[in-house]
């Protein structure tokens, strides 16, 4: 099985990336620090590898308890 990612797990990423931002209160991305851009960047791939290893996880388990 190769993993690929979803739009869904991007998305994932995406809400973890977002909420970084709204902490650092900023919306114009082109303001980012480049420390503040390579988290950004590592919130939004990590976040969404995470989405999309516990969708593959889910799907290998038995349909029952």
């Amino acid at each position: 099985m190769i993993a690929h990612l979803t739009p869904d797990d991007c998305l994932e990423g995406g809400n973890e990336a977002g909420a970084y931002l709204e902490t650092l209160k900023l919306t114009d991305m082109a303001q980012l620090s480049e420390d503040q851009w390579r988290t950004f960047c590592i919130l939004l791939v990590n976040g969404a590898n995470k989405a999309a290893g516990k969708r593959i996880v889910g799907a290998w388990l038995a349909p029952f308890e």
